[in-house]
């Protein structure tokens, strides 16, 4: 990459000839684009080069450009981008189902240009994808973050058949089918039942896109073809709808080779670089709210005995259109452990919400193994002994000791669904590594619907979160009864109330964490809702949950 510098719109700017990677077809030609920011006149423009006689082809809207787009003829002005909203335009925002969408069109953008080269024999280039940022300046705009562009061909998100984003089809199917006349404001009362395209899961609904990642000084440190979709689960009901983000080769790379994240490091101490996968999560139940809750809990515990994501602020633009904060971190995947522990990624196994999530379906029998000790007398030595070889102990003590400190009443205290948000994982066979010992280890994830989210009983300090954890997991309760573990958890418990959820240092890093995300909420707000005086009542009463544990017996 070719750098210099340039003065633009009252800013310097650090300008590149750029190569970039595109999306892989047989039928495309191996010829190259090169976008060159230039000055010209006072004016930021952007050239486009390619091999002589070639006719170079672009859009602006992420849609893949062909022969019948604009055709590049001189150097594009690079200016605040004024073209209309998509995502936001009333037309299409009420097809998103959620509260209202506000288009405002005072909100930074982007403009994205995708183009083609085509040959005197009409072969195509591979499309290449770029992302500028022109009159924004971007360390003042969105400090502490880094920017995330999403790009992709509109009707990925928004059609009614094939969007993932919309209600779509399925959501008119639903209604039929159910008898349904439903105003939105009982739907979001009642989540449970609503379906549409937005609720699908699988490859099936998974679409191409072009990530771009920014660091906070506006550098572009990926620039990758990927595969999107749409993430979570009660959270998807939310008008900022989570996302995930899939590395494959039929897109162009299998991984991408950089430190995301400069604190996620391996059991050498190595920091991580290759990622598979990555997720952009809105705030599951805390989306409206504060955003950060789960975020900051994991953040508490990242030292003990479970698995934590690592992850940065992040602002995302979806083709130009600004779209708000989200939490950029680490998926869960069998590239996730296998880069973390050095284990062969073919050899994981995990087990989620009582179904396979990573390894066949004939690895559940295994899981079925473990379970069995919820019938089995773990106070008899022999057989917790034997309990003691499936399990690494203290990643179950500090699991079930932070989930109950917590009051995390969003895991396995559902009544329809006592495994939910419940997931562990181990090595098939033996490995020559620490963590490769086939024992049984837990993740934590989805922390925030707890310590006094929206002010219910079961987030509550008085909650007795032990005794209906008890009640919920069997092979919690089997564990509890043998004395050594007992006292065991007991010992963790109050490890965490004097350490990682000590009354100061929850006061020191919430309060970090809110004022980290203060200057980047009013954006947010204009586009998906003003919500600011519950941001501060909920971090108030996140303050006194933990300052009222300190005082409770545990129950």
């Amino acid at each position: 990459m070719r750098k210099k510098i340039v003065i633009a719109f009252g800013i310097v700017l650090v300008v590149s000839t750029i190569i970039l990677l595109a999306i892989t077809n047989k039928n495309t030609s191996n010829d190259t684009i090169n976008f060159n920011i230039i000055s010209k006149n006072g004016e930021t423009m952007l050239k486009i080069d390619t091999q002589k006689n070639n006719k170079i082809y672009y859009t602006l809207d992420g849609t893949v450009p062909t022969k019948k787009s604009k055709q590049y003829i001189k150097e594009i002005k690079l200016n605040q981008n004024t073209s209309p909203n998509t995502l936001s335009d009333p037309k299409n925002s009420e097809k998103i189902y959620g509260k209202e969408i506000l288009e405002n069109n005072t909100l930074p953008k982007g403009v994205v240009i995708r183009a083609i080269a085509i040959s005197q024999t009409g072969k195509k280039s591979k499309v290449f994808t770029k992302t500028y940022f022109p009159n924004v300046d971007i360390k003042k705009e969105f400090p502490n973050t880094i920017i995330v562009s999403l790009v992709t061909a509109p009707q990925n998100l928004l059609d009614y058949k094939t969007g993932i984003m919309v209600k779509g089809e399925i959501y008119d199917n639903w209604l039929q089918q159910n008898n349904k006349e439903i105003k939105k404001e009982d739907e979001l009362v009642n989540k449970e039942f609503v379906d549409g395209n937005f609720m699908q899961h699988g490859k099936e609904w998974e679409r191409e896109c072009n990530i771009e990642i920014f660091d906070n000084n506006n550098n572009s440190i990926v620039n990758e073809l990927a595969g999107v979709r749409i993430k979570g689960n009660i959270s998807r009901m939310y008008n900022q709808k989570s996302l995930n983000i899939y590395f494959r080769e039929k897109y162009g790379k299998d991984y991408i080779n950089y430190p995301l994240f400069p604190q996620s490091t391996n059991i050498n101490n190595q920091t991580i670089t290759q990622y598979k996968s990555i997720t952009l999560r809105n705030g599951g139940n805390d989306t409206e709210i504060s955003k950060y809750k789960d975020d900051w809990l994991q953040k508490l515990v990242k030292d003990r005995s479970v698995d934590t994501q690592s992850s940065k602020i992040a602002v995302l633009f979806i083709n130009g259109e600004y779209w708000g904060v989200y939490t950029f971190q680490e998926k869960y995947s069998e590239d996730y452990y296998a880069e973390h522990y050095n284990l062969d990624r073919d050899n994981i196994i995990a087990i989620k919400e009582d179904e396979v999530e990573i390894g066949e379906d004939e690895d559940f029998t295994k899981y079925k193994e473990l379970m069995e000790y919820a019938k089995k007398d773990l106070t008899n030595s022999e057989i917790y002994k034997e309990f003691l070889k499936l399990v690494d102990i203290q990643s179950m003590l500090d699991y079930y000791a932070i989930q109950t400190y917590i009051n995390n009443a969003d895991w396995g205290m559902n009544e329809s669904n006592i495994n939910k948000n419940v997931m562990l994982w181990r090595t098939r066979e033996k490995e020559d590594s620490p963590y490769g010992d086939t024992k049984w280890r837990w993740t934590l994830y989805d922390l925030e619907f707890s310590s006094s989210l929206y002010n219910t009983y079961e987030t509550s300090a008085d909650f007795c979160s032990i005794e209906n954890a008890q009640k919920k997991h069997p092979l919690f309760a089997s564990a509890m009864k043998n004395q050594d573990f007992n006292k065991l958890f007991y010992d963790t418990y109050f490890e965490l109330r004097n350490n990682n959820f000590e009354i100061n240092r929850i006061k020191s890093t919430i309060n970090t964490e809110h004022q980290l995300w203060e200057p980047l909420m009013e954006n947010h707000y204009k586009r998906f809702g003003d919500n600011n005086v519950q941001r501060y009542i909920s971090k108030n009463s996140t303050i006194k949950y933990f300052e009222q544990k300190i005082y409770s017996n545990p129950c």
